[in-house]
């Protein structure tokens, strides 16, 4: 049941050069891309070492989640009930009743939290304009991982809940105001998410384009490669052979701008820090620096599969956050990824089932959703049983994921090494 490379107590070795810890870091940084699809960077800074500034990422479970799991013992070799589960949702168009063993449903008061993490410059520690934290994350050595610790900055974070009021969690997602710069630094958007910079740019660079998937074929993006040259832009380099682009990729803004509402909010709160820091005599706080992106507090229908939703909240059906969700998917998704066991077709979406009729992936209140963004990812984790949840559905992986070139193409190592040089 244990992974390879960590030992039966659990405990991971320090890396070489590494002082021995008393205590693990809070912030454990165990996993190393966008669930598998690809690897995002911050451009800022240039011959720093591995893992230089690639954002990693952590998830946690508050203690709700954690009681109702530990009360059932759905760990170790006692699998949860993801199949009765499933059965109950599509059957009833409804998640089980909340707290009960029969089936996979958390209580109310449930909290995931997810977050994205970097290794800051010096200036950018200095400017104070990031919450800056120890975390842990691994390398290699040799067959089994091992442990660095170091400061570094929170640059995102995903906060899901469940109330009796939305069973299928409410989705708030939150981004640092230094995410996103042009080539040459400038500030894309500004601390409250309006659109400074980059205003007529394709999001990406180069500009991606869809097919999208039919009953009868597979999504196709295009082109096949990238190679942009960041320069201080934040960028990402898709998994080999996933479907996506290869290359380096250069985010030069959202799919789909922060909408007023969200943006007016974001400018009422740092209002209240700023009132709260002058009362009380404190120069400067990093909170002024982060913005609520989006918030999905009710699922919405795709009413045709396969054509990009267009109707009300285009940006809140398809929440995502700049550097947890990155790619053209993960930005623009619906349905599911593409099911079966083709490696090649691993990073594309549908919103088809293996047979043709259309896909849903939220139930709730006898009615089915082909939902968009975080709430419609995480419906998938629904209908697989898990009740929204992807820390219960993947529980049993123990090992950690290490930093490193896997999954890059020898040509990408090359020309993502080349850039880093000669900045």
């Amino acid at each position: 049941m244990y992974g390879a490379g960590v030992s039966a107590s659990g405990l991971v070795a320090p890396c070489p050069n590494q002082k021995p810890v008393s205590q693990s870091a809070w912030i454990n940084l165990d996993e190393i891309n966008e669930i598998g699809f690809n690897q995002m960077y911050a451009g800022a800074a240039s011959k720093v070492p591995s893992p230089g500034q690639q954002v990693l990422f952590m998830a946690k479970a508050n203690k709700s989640e954690y009681r109702y799991v530990a009360a059932n013992q759905w760990y170790g070799e006692i699998p949860p009930p993801f199949t009765d589960t499933n059965k109950y949702v599509t059957t009833h168009r409804s998640s089980p009743p909340a707290g009960g063993s029969k089936y996979v449903s958390f209580p109310g008061g449930t909290i995931e939290v997810k977050a994205g993490w970097r290794r800051l410059t010096d200036n950018e520690k200095k400017q104070g304009r990031f919450h800056i934290q120890t975390v842990r994350y691994y390398e290699s050595s040799g067959s089994a991982p091992c442990y660095r610790e170091e400061q570094w900055g929170l640059v995102a974070l995903h906060i899901i809940q469940k109330t009796a009021g939305a069973p299928y969690f409410i989705y708030a997602t939150f981004g640092q105001a230094d995410n996103m710069l042009t080539a040459s630094g400038a500030h894309v958007e500004d601390e409250n998410g309006n659109l400074l910079a980059n205003k007529k740019a394709t999001p990406m660079n180069p500009q991606i384009s869809s097919q999208n998937a039919t009953p009868q074929s597979v999504q196709k993006l295009s082109p096949s490669m990238a190679n942009c040259r960041p320069d201080l832009q934040p960028y990402y380099i898709n998994s080999l052979n996933n479907g996506s682009p290869q290359g380096m990729v250069c985010v030069q803004k959202r799919f789909h701008d922060i909408p007023q509402t969200i943006i007016d909010a974001n400018a009422t709160v740092h209002k209240a820090i700023k009132s709260y820091n002058q009362a009380n005599n404190i120069a400067n706080s990093p909170w002024l620096y982060y913005k609520l992106v989006n918030v999905q507090a009710v699922p919405i229908d795709k009413p045709t599969p396969g054509v990009d939703y267009s109707g009300p909240e285009v940006a809140t059906y398809y929440q995502a956050n700049i550097m947890v969700e990155t790619d053209y998917n993960l930005q623009v998704f619906s349905g599911q990824f593409q099911p079966g066991n083709n490696p090649a077709q691993s990073g594309l979406i549908t919103d088809f089932n293996t047979d043709g009729t259309p896909f849903h992936n939220v139930y709730n209140n006898g009615h089915a959703y082909n939902m968009g963004g975080c709430m419609g990812c995480h419906g998938n984790a629904q209908v697989g049983g898990a009740d929204f949840s992807f820390i219960m559905e993947g529980q049993r992986v123990f090992k950690p994921e290490c930093v490193g070139p896997t999954g890059i193409t020898q040509s990408q190592r090359k020309f993502h090494k080349l850039f880093l040089e000669t900045k």
